[in-house]
């Protein structure tokens, strides 16, 4: 499907951070902005794979969350395994998504950004080892 090759060239395309963990929460903000900026492509696209089909950049886009994720682990900061990571990121990724895809249906607006941020960021504390603040010492 033409949309999903359209949203991992832009993944391919944008310049992520070289430090793993930002370089995740950039993708997961990328993929986020597609589904924003075009929910009832996005939700086509999701209506697809729930029919079943086989689409190769779906694949691909999944592909680059785990090498993001790997090199997150890579770096002995990652607080559960690659797997329960990639289900997490993944899951809160299509939540946000979606909230984009039916505010129509709810009569609602799009949801405010830092609703948004409460998502990736609920995620990211789940997955990520938190350093220790230097008031707890």
């Amino acid at each position: 499907m033409e949309a999903f090759k359209q949203l991992f060239k832009s993944k391919i395309a944008a310049v992520e951070s070289t430090i793993p963990e930002i370089a995740l929460r950039q993708g997961w903000d990328d993929y986020v902005s597609f589904a924003a900026a075009r929910p009832r492509i996005y939700a086509a696209m999701m209506g697809r794979l729930l029919e079943g089909a086989h689409i190769e950049a779906a694949d691909q886009s999944y592909q680059a969350l785990a090498q993001n994720i790997q090199r997150v682990a890579d770096e002995g900061k990652l607080a559960v395994s690659v797997q329960s990571a990639a289900d997490l990121v993944w899951a809160s990724a299509n939540t946000a998504s979606w909230l984009y895809v039916t505010a129509q249906i709810r009569k609602a607006p799009p949801p405010q950004p830092n609703v948004v941020d409460l998502i990736r960021e609920s995620v990211m504390q789940i997955i990520l080892i938190q350093k220790p603040d230097a008031d707890s010492k």
